[in-house]
């Protein structure tokens, strides 16, 4: 089960949070118990690309096309969409999901985008497989079920229109982790936090 808490240390005003780790280690579950106690805007980029490819914008319909593959985005349609929403926020955020790559991490940096505190969550890959293989999205509500760790309402009106997301499958998974694990320390280290702080 991914871990269901985080603290951090006292700030006087929202803090500015990267929140990273590997598919399914619990960025939902924790960014929402972060938003909880610090009031920081919530920002994931699956849902801001879910939202886009629901709308059917331009970037939406772009990324239609990998996320149904369960590839990953283009940094360029990732960056784009994270830039726009970003550019009007006044408060404290926590970026779910962002930066993934390098590439992601250079313009976050070049678009003065600083984070307060960088959390990465570590989970056994193992862990991670059976996680994912039995989690269960709404489209409705956007609530991400687990069939046994968090299991859905008993309504049959929900549990019909319960959606198993393509990229919710071990082999879609074993991908995403080898990418994951490829930019980890490119992403966590060289690019956001340089010698100079």
């Amino acid at each position: 089960r991914p871990p269901r808490g985080i603290e951090l240390l006292s700030m006087a005003a929202a803090p500015k949070i990267v929140l990273f780790g590997p598919p399914g280690s619990g960025k939902g579950v924790n960014s929402a118990n972060l938003v909880e106690k610090y009031g920081c805007k919530h920002l994931s980029t699956g849902d801001i690309l879910r939202e886009h490819v629901k709308n059917k914008t331009e970037l939406g319909l772009q990324a239609q096309e990998f996320m149904a593959k369960g590839s990953l985005v283009p940094d360029n349609l990732v960056i784009s969409l994270v830039k726009d929403t970003m550019a009007s926020l006044t408060t404290g955020w926590i970026l779910d999901g962002f930066p993934r790559t390098p590439a992601q991490a250079k313009a976050m940096k070049e678009a003065n985008i600083s984070p307060d505190v960088f959390i990465c969550l570590t989970i056994p890959d193992e862990v991670l497989v059976g996680y994912i293989c039995n989690r269960r999205l709404d489209p409705v509500t956007g609530i991400i079920y687990h069939l046994t760790d968090n299991p859905p309402p008993q309504d049959q009106e929900v549990l019909a229109r319960l959606v198993h997301r393509p990229d919710d499958t071990e082999a879609s998974l074993k991908d995403r982790l080898a990418h994951y694990y490829r930019h980890l320390d490119g992403v966590r280290v060289r690019e956001i936090f340089s010698s100079d702080g």
